[in-house]
């Protein structure tokens, strides 16, 4: 602990004065290389105190001695075994720049555009929860000196023929990147950690310890090399971006994705930082999951997972459908080919949506979604083991399949054989009596120029990447048809009556009722998926036992 010169009570860092400040009679110095209990600390090591969590085995960092009452990430409201430990010592630091009121006026901001959310989640008591961490990123510089080749292009027109004559470009490239960041803690979520980025690494300083004093600080495990290809590949893009507003180039068409690759690094450089973070966890009721809300430090950007609580949900969208249903009778008139068609269009969008978030509650499930996490051995079942094995594996094998030419021309061809198929259906169904409208028979149009397009956006889209930070992995369907089978069925029935056109409207409002029916029943799993994904697993990091609901 940092004592006052001038009364000898504890100091702590202040945010607003930017330096050590002293409650007790007012004293700010500014930090430098202070002692800490009259023990001197060298160049390359600080000496901290370790709080270490009993229940899931996340261990914070703090200067100071004082008693930590709860685990940051696993909500537990234990005494935290502390013990005192020299710790190697960061390159720099980003103070924090927002106090602890700023930090819960931003959040409370946040919170104000989320009128579905548990009101738990709104309580004084929760909110005064927020801990202020210095959380670890590494920081990677690139520098270019030498060659730089890339290929270019140019065309001219002569009659009915096009005259293309291609180039090899090469020059001299003096380049310099530096300031990308990536956390270097496998317990900081990815997804979080770019939700509150960036940090402006021009107000970072040279460590000191006193820094710390008042905050907490996490310990480092991910080792540099997990996202230096990530900071590599945008370092490239940003230069090329440069590069490419030279006329030269732009005269010789060389692509932006061409001068990216071509990027090589002659010198890289990773150094160690802390970041500003205020860090907030909260338990969910039954106390298996948690759901975390971070604040940047520096800039107050505000990320959490909010959850939707179904009652609020429910009341809300009968106060707005009541209105709605007025105003939509003064400009359209409800029939029972309308009714179906909007059964249609309803069930397909809740079938996308709930298909996307079942596929992101495996990967999430799984930890696919976390490059830093999954650098990290960590203790886990066989089957958990052998699920996320053979997903990495799904994943690899299918992004080779896909970049093979043998399989995108397959999936051209069968692009267009379902194209070709669904043009007579497409004439027969507008033609038949079924759409007897205008607006129907645009729908229906909409509605198959929608598939074609979903399905050329499946063809031309990038296969994911097994090393993919932000990577989505598709759940196996024997896991998703529990869910996707309820707007199915009301796709179904919809387009079976729209086809067999009875003569009694009666059948046609029964089945846009049970078509609107399974989409309602839908939606309540979708705001159950949406749930999933704000609350994550309790972590067991280095923790194999203890008692994970205390």
């Amino acid at each position: 602990m940092y004592s006052c010169p001038n009364c000898g009570s504890g100091m702590t860092f202040d945010p607003a004065r930017q330096a050590l400040y002293c409650s007790h009679c007012g004293t700010s110095i500014q930090p430098q290389d202070q002692k800490i209990d009259g023990q001197t600390i060298d160049s390359n090591t600080y000496q901290t105190h370790v709080f270490c969590c009993p229940h899931c085995g996340a261990e914070i960092l703090s200067t100071d001695d004082t008693v930590a009452t709860f685990c940051s990430y696993c909500g537990s409201s234990v005494l935290l075994e502390s013990r005192l430990e020299e710790q190697d010592r960061p390159d720099y630091v980003i103070p924090f720049q927002l106090t602890k009121e700023d930090c819960e006026a931003a959040y409370r901001k946040l919170l104000r555009r989320a009128p579905f959310l548990p009101n738990e989640m709104k309580q004084d008591v929760q909110i005064q929860r927020f801990r202020g961490i210095y959380m670890p990123y590494w920081i990677y510089s690139f520098e270019k000196d030498g060659s730089y080749s890339v290929s270019g292009h140019r065309s001219r027109r002569r009659g009915d023929y096009v005259y293309t004559k291609h180039y090899q470009l090469q020059s001299d490239m003096q380049a310099q990147c530096s300031g990308l960041s990536y956390d270097a803690s496998s317990k900081f979520a990815d997804n979080l950690s770019s939700a509150i980025a960036p940090f402006d690494v021009n107000q970072c300083a040279s460590f000191t310890p006193e820094y710390l004093s008042g905050f907490y600080a996490d310990r480092g495990d991910v080792h540099d090399h997990i996202y230096r290809s990530d900071a590599s590949e945008l370092a490239g893009s940003f230069i090329a971006d440069q590069v490419r507003k030279d006329p030269t180039y732009r005269r010789y068409n060389v692509s932006r994705s061409s001068m990216a690759g071509n990027f090589r690094p002659k010198r890289t450089e990773a150094q160690l930082g802390m970041f500003p973070v205020w860090f907030l966890g909260c338990r969910s009721h039954d106390g298996q999951h948690i759901s975390y809300a971070v604040v940047n430090g520096q800039t107050g950007k505000v990320a959490a997972d909010l959850p939707i609580d179904i009652r609020k949900y429910l009341l809300g969208s009968l106060l707005l459908a009541v209105p709605l249903f007025f105003l939509l009778n003064l400009f359209l008139t409800l029939t029972p080919t309308k009714a179906l068609v909007a059964a249609i269009l309803l069930a397909l969008v809740s079938l996308l949506i709930s298909n996307y978030q079942l596929n992101r509650i495996y990967t999430r499930e799984l930890m696919l979604d976390d490059k830093g996490l999954q650098s990290i051995p960590r203790p886990q079942s066989h089957a958990a083991s052998t699920n996320r094995s053979q997903a990495t594996k799904k994943s690899s094998s299918s992004s080779f399949r896909s970049s093979s030419i043998g399989s995108t021309l397959l999936r051209v061809f069968g692009t267009m054989a379902v194209v070709w198929i669904s043009l007579p259906l497409l004439a027969i169904l507008a033609t038949s009596g079924i759409f007897r409208s205008g607006f129907s028979i645009v729908l229906l149009l909409l509605l198959w120029f929608g598939l074609i397009v979903y399905l050329m956006m499946r063809i031309v889209k990038r296969p994911e990447r097994s090393r993919s930070k932000y990577a989505v992995y598709s759940a196996p369907m024997s896991d998703k048809w529990p869910f996707l089978y309820k707007p199915l069925l009301a796709a179904v029935i919809a387009l079976i009556l729209l086809i067999w056109n009875p003569v009694s409207d009666l059948y046609y409002y029964m089945g846009a009722s049970i078509s609107l029916g399974c989409v309602v029943w839908s939606l309540f799993d979708i705001i159950h998926e949406h749930n999933q994904l704000t609350m994550r697993k309790l972590p067991q990091l280095e923790q194999r036992g203890g008692d994970l609901h205390a």
